[in-house]
């Protein structure tokens, strides 16, 4: 019965990454909380998946730390980000809409 939860785990978790990689392509946040969802429950009974989430823990909370230090360095690359995107839309509207 251990083996057939196991597997039933396993199975499950890969389904939901898979899932993620998929969807991650559409508009909207639902591609990466979606693989951290299958990583969480993968990391229940598989050790890779539970050091990958305990590196991407390290990694996130260097990156927090990296911005509050950056924070005006930071305002200003989304800042630019977001204008270029939205250039960059303007520009692909006027071209395709005729």
């Amino acid at each position: 019965m251990d083996l057939v939860r196991r597997w039933a785990i396993i199975i499950a978790g890969a389904a939901v990454v898979v899932t993620g990689i998929i969807i991650s392509p559409i508009p909207g946040p639902g591609g990466i909380p979606t693989v951290l969802g299958g990583l969480m429950i993968l990391a229940l009974e598989v050790t890779l998946a539970r050091k990958i989430l305990l590196k991407l823990r390290r990694l996130y909370g260097a990156f927090r730390l990296w911005k509050r230090k950056n924070q005006l360095w930071w305002l200003g690359l989304v800042f630019v980000v977001v204008c270029s995107y939205i250039i960059f839309g303007i520009f692909l509207y006027k071209k395709f809409s005729g």
